[in-house]
């Protein structure tokens, strides 16, 4: 027997309450979608989401996790709708804002976070990306991840950075501690958070990327405002990484921070003015996130720091509009098996039944 797939988006929830708040909730705003199989074409039913977002110029896709498949179904099928009948071409991963934004279109997608590539399901939005390119309408694939987990980064960037800075002239090539910044940024860039470096070498790093950025402010250099951004980002993904084992709260906001300054470099610069889909998961995309009662439970604070999501970051700055949308799967698989069946009383039970 045939098993039918349905998947609901619930707009704008703002409810109070436990299950009867929900339950209300969905029936007054359920709306069903037939398909998430991405090879669905047209997209008739998916006319509500599209009038939902309207004139938006940026919108957020969330996931639980990055391999529910369920999930990644149903965001490939909307991206080609998004792409085909709102006009968004900019596809931008949680994933190294270096490799996807320098390596070659073709191969952009090989550099995302192999726990994306490893699902098949990718397989779909791989080839539609790639063939897009050679369209009169293409779609091109970036990334705002401060994290360069990419092998692309890790083969290319220290002499990449190297060429830059020797043809931009950057004056600090030629300091006696020009070979120990490359030596200890590329032990980094290897190690991430596995880098073993004393304080004075950590200090030593942070003060050689301040003086890059500073020389690199002074030339002319044609593409100055993309390297100035990436030793920004360097900076904070050494932040990052030596971060790990510090306090939960701290490290995660160190990465959300500079992703949302990623993200809004990409929208205020290169992509200026373009339709951008955000690929991210759903923690980094929420906004308000030390409202919800589980996370207040599980924050480490530190020196009164509390959580600050990428998601949330981006929208106090960002002058256009943007949409959110989150994803649960009710069954399916993910990467470590099956799904649990969810409680009685949650979300996803509550939607499957319409409340």
């Amino acid at each position: 027997m045939r098993k039918t797939v349905q998947i609901y988006f619930i707009l704008l929830i703002a409810f109070n309450g436990y299950s009867q708040g929900i339950k209300k909730y969905i029936k007054e705003n359920f709306i069903e979608i037939t398909s998430i199989n991405p090879k669905d074409n047209p997209f008739a039913d998916l006319k509500a989401i599209g009038e939902a977002i309207g004139e938006t110029q940026i919108v957020f896709l969330g996931e639980q996790d990055h391999s529910d498949t369920r999930t990644i179904q149903a965001k490939i099928r909307l991206i080609k709708y998004l792409h085909e009948e709102l006009g968004f071409n900019v596809l931008a991963f949680e994933s190294d804002f270096y490799a996807l934004n320098t390596s070659s279109p073709k191969n952009r997608f090989e550099h995302i976070h192999g726990i994306w590539r490893g699902c098949s399901e990718y397989d779909d939005l791989k080839n539609y990306l790639n063939n897009s390119l050679d369209s009169k309408n293409p779609i091109q694939v970036s990334g705002f991840d401060c994290r360069h987990h990419s092998n692309y980064s890790k083969q290319n960037l220290m002499n990449d950075l190297d060429s830059i800075i020797e043809v931009a002239n950057i004056p600090f090539s030629k300091s006696i501690n020009y070979f120990k910044f490359q030596k200890t940024l590329q032990h980094i860039l290897l190690n991430e958070y596995d880098s073993e470096i004393d304080t004075s070498d950590q200090f030593l790093l942070y003060k050689c990327l301040d003086t890059i950025q500073v020389q690199f402010q002074m030339t002319d250099f044609n593409s100055k405002e993309f390297w100035i951004q990436e030793i920004k980002n360097l900076s904070q993904m050494i932040n990052n990484s030596l971060s790990y084992d510090i306090n939960k709260s701290v490290f995660s906001n160190i990465r959300d921070r500079q992703m949302a300054e990623n993200l809004l470099w990409l929208s205020n610069n290169k992509f200026k003015n373009e339709k951008i889909i955000i690929w991210a998961a759903s923690f980094h995309i929420v906004k308000d996130i030390m409202k919800i009662e589980d996370y207040q439970k599980y924050v480490n604070t530190f020196e009164n720091e509390e959580l600050e999501t990428m998601g949330d970051l981006f929208k106090k700055s960002f002058s256009g509009k943007t949409y959110y949308l989150g994803f649960t799967s009710f069954e399916g698989e993910y990467r470590y098996g099956n799904l649990k069946k969810p409680p009685k009383r949650s979300f996803e039970s509550i939607a499957q039944t319409k409340g």
